[in-house]
C-alpha cells in the first residue's frame, strides 16, 4: 500500500478520534464515568499511535519545511 493510501485512511480516522476526545471531554459530566474512562482513555491511546504513524509518513515534509530553514539560517550566519 502506498503512503498516500495509508494517509487517506489515517487522516479521517485522526479527525474522528480528535472529535471524539473533544466531545467526550465536554460531555464528561453527562456520561457515565465508566463509559468516559473507557472511551476517552482508549481512543486517546489510538489517537496517539495514529498521530505518530501520521508523523512518520509525513517525515520528509516535516524535514523539508521545518529543518531546511534552520540549515539555511546556519549557512547564512557562517
Amino acid at each position: 500500500m502506498t503512503k498516500q493510501k495509508w494517509l487517506a485512511i489515517i487522516n479521517p480516522l485522526l479527525l474522528i478520534l480528535i472529535l471524539n476526545q473533544i466531545i467526550t471531554g465536554f460531555l464528561h459530566d453527562e456520561i457515565s464515568p465508566d463509559l468516559y474512562d473507557y472511551v476517552h482513555f482508549y481512543t486517546g491511546i489510538l489517537l496517539t499511535v495514529l498521530g505518530i504513524i501520521h508523523l512518520i509518513l509525513n517525515w520528509e515534509w516535516v524535514k523539508n519545511v521545518y529543518f531546511k530553514k534552520h540549515k539555511e539560517k546556519a549557512k547564512e550566519n557562517n
